[in-house]
């Protein structure tokens, strides 16, 4: 079936334009909230009504953000990581948790998954550096790995087993990282990676990754 969509309302001050949106339930009141990711620094926040709420400021920059629930008191954290390299994490509604610096270097990608099977979410940190972290609730590095080139994109696989982190790169391969900081597969396509994403398939997962000029499908 075909739907026609009408205009329903807007907001017209995202400075210099979203750079990544998301629809969240973060309040728990069976409503969703938009978050926009801006270049200018901000995670803004608007409710259904068309509402602005409070979001993470971090750096005059462009923007990468992650949302989950880091210490497993239901309340969401947002991370908002700047092309400048600052990064900080507020819970919705409430006070920032703690800064990352990213020792001055561009985030090029974050999100938010249990990585550690204690139903509590991590922060993941895709940097230009090549490093990937993982981050727990109090801003203490978990574990981390340099891939040795600008990471692009980064993904959470499951594969059938404990979960693993994709990092596509720059020098054009997608590596596999463990929650323990260690590598655990790669793949070269070639050139830069520009995207990875789980694909849920019959009877399991497969990792989408593309990147010169090419789309592939990867198993373990």
């Amino acid at each position: 079936m075909t739907r026609t969509l009408t205009w329903s309302g807007g907001w017209d001050s995202i400075e210099h334009g979203s750079r990544e949106l998301e629809l969240r339930d973060l309040d728990g009141d069976g409503k969703l909230e938009i978050l926009a990711a801006n270049k200018y620094g901000h995670v803004e926040i608007f409710n259904a009504a068309g509402t602005q709420l409070a979001g993470p400021y971090s750096e005059l920059g462009d923007v990468e953000m992650a949302i989950g629930d880091m210490n497993g008191d239901g309340k969401p954290e947002i991370a908002n990581g700047s092309s400048t390299g600052a990064l900080r994490v507020m819970t919705f509604g409430g006070d920032y948790t703690f800064d990352f610096p990213n020792y001055g270097f561009a985030v090029r990608q974050a999100l938010m998954a249990d990585m550690t099977g204690d139903g509590r979410e991590e922060l993941l940190i895709g940097s230009e550096t090549g490093y990937v972290y993982l981050v727990g609730a109090e801003g203490k590095v978990i574990a981390q790995h340099n891939f040795q080139d600008t990471v692009t994109d980064l993904a959470v696989v499951g594969f059938g087993g404990p979960r693993l982190i994709a990092a596509g790169c720059d020098d054009g391969a997608v590596y596999l990282m463990d929650a323990a900081g260690a590598e655990a597969g790669r793949f070269v396509l070639g050139e830069s990676v520009s995207m990875v994403q789980p694909v849920q398939v019959a009877g399991g997962q497969l990792l989408a990754a593309a990147g010169a000029g090419q789309l592939v499908l990867l198993a373990p």
